[in-house]
């Protein structure tokens, strides 16, 4: 509890604009948290925010949030969301062809015993994901 109340500063969640347009809403979802409650039934605590509820208090007005694309509730990152069907569609097609590109940093405490490590292997082609 304590490391939760003294977090770093860098662990503080908070949905950050990267890009607004009339297409897109481009957000930087922040660790642990997930995209709608819906699909989790409710809050696991009282105040716990989801994508979904930060973006009805930005954008009041909107009636439906068509995510582009999906985060995992662990992963931060930038998530796209479209304001209407055509443009979340358009977008939603660009990561189904891979024609978007994605990259995947990681943050760890301490120093690995390796100066540096790369892996251009596509998750698909791994023996744990056939």
């Amino acid at each position: 509890r304590n490391l939760i109340l003294n977090q770093p500063k860098f662990l503080t969640q908070s949905f950050d604009i990267v890009l607004e347009d009339e297409n897109y809403i481009i957000v930087n979802k922040p660790f642990d948290t997930k995209l709608n409650f819906k699909t989790a039934n409710c809050p696991d605590f009282k105040g716990e925010k989801c994508c979904i509820t930060w973006l009805k208090a930005y954008q009041p007005e909107m009636e439906v949030f068509r995510f582009c694309h999906q985060l995992d509730f662990a992963t931060s990152g930038i998530l796209v969301i479209g304001k209407s069907q055509s443009s979340a569609g358009k977008c939603a097609e660009l990561f189904r062809k891979r024609l978007a590109k994605k990259e995947y940093k990681a943050v760890v405490f301490g120093w690995p015993k390796w100066e540096s490590s790369e892996n251009l292997s596509s998750i698909e082609s791994t023996e744990g994901f056939k």
